[in-house]
């Protein structure tokens, strides 16, 4: 189930809920599937991004000038391993925050470079990669990663999203240039 707030104070985020695979909500008018392959452990976890605003014929997106637009939060509490979708508006985007709390642990990490950053086109299911929280953790130190597996895991969603894939075209949405998948697609 796709929960959005159409009507937002500012500040506020839209929280989103990923689907299986199988339950893949139809898309409205300007969306597209973001893909998300999770493998996350803790209590509660989970991550905000933001649309990426950018003025007009502008193609560099520096993280300490962009400026950000509408906000989403998506929880991963009870999220087993394994892939999922939103369905979200095209554009460019920014991981802003993972969380992951444990027990009395409060913890958060920060992710304002360019490799939390990816695209989503229009018409597409557009993988952005592997969000990895793991196990292990101090008090002050959790090891979260967005790892970008497009070609290890592409015979995999290939098989996984065969229905998706008569409609739709599976892309790299990773926001970072990956020669090695342009060099598989053969562009």
């Amino acid at each position: 189930m796709l929960i959005v707030s159409s009507q937002l104070a500012v500040g506020q985020e839209n929280t989103l809920t990923l689907f299986d695979i199988e339950q893949a909500p139809i898309l409205a008018k300007n969306q597209a599937y973001l893909l998300v392959r999770v493998d996350v452990s803790g209590i509660a976890p989970s991550f905000n991004f933001a649309h990426i605003l950018k003025k007009k014929g502008s193609y560099a997106f520096d993280s300490d000038k962009q400026k950000l637009g509408e906000k989403y939060a998506v929880s991963l509490k009870g999220v087993k391993t394994g892939f999922y979708l939103l369905a979200i508006k095209t554009g460019h985007y920014q991981i802003t925050r993972v969380n992951a709390p444990f027990y009395n642990l409060p913890y958060w990490r920060p992710t304002n470079n360019v490799s939390w950053q990816f695209s989503i086109s229009a018409n597409k299911i557009n993988f952005i990669g592997e969000l990895n929280i793991a196990n292990e953790r101090g008090s002050d130190y959790i090891s979260v990663n967005l790892f970008n597996r497009f070609a290890t895991y592409q015979a995999t969603m290939s098989e996984q999203l065969t229905l998706l894939l008569e409609q739709y075209a599976l892309v790299n949405g990773k926001g970072i240039r990956d020669d090695f998948v342009e060099e598989l697609e053969g562009n």
